[in-house]
């Protein structure tokens, strides 16, 4: 799934400024993070509105992340532990290197 997640991200590189692509890494882990975040916390984090935070929701949702949303309509994505290492160590120096350049 996260090979996925990196050609998603890699794929809209084109599109996206550096600022945005930090952005979208940096709601990922605001997401993984407990407790879960309502959606004007997610904007207050990232310093932006409540439609950019649907939008970054949509888009984490179609590379492939098991995003939950609480009964009380806060989201998290559900990390499973045994998982391990997101990303390889290749994938990882890649995305920086894409971030920094």
């Amino acid at each position: 799934m996260y090979h996925f997640v990196l050609l998603c991200a890699l794929s809209l590189f084109n599109m996206l400024n550096q600022r945005k692509i930090l952005r979208v890494l940096q709601f990922i882990s605001y997401l993984e993070q407990r407790p879960p975040k309502a959606v004007n916390q997610l904007a207050e984090m990232l310093e932006t509105t409540e439609r950019t935070v649907y939008r970054y929701l949509d888009l984490i949702r179609e590379c492939g992340f098991d995003l939950q949303r609480d009964k009380y309509t806060r989201f998290f994505i559900h990390n499973d532990t045994a998982q391990g290492i997101r990303f390889s160590k290749e994938e990882a120096e890649y995305l920086k290197q894409l971030v920094l350049t």
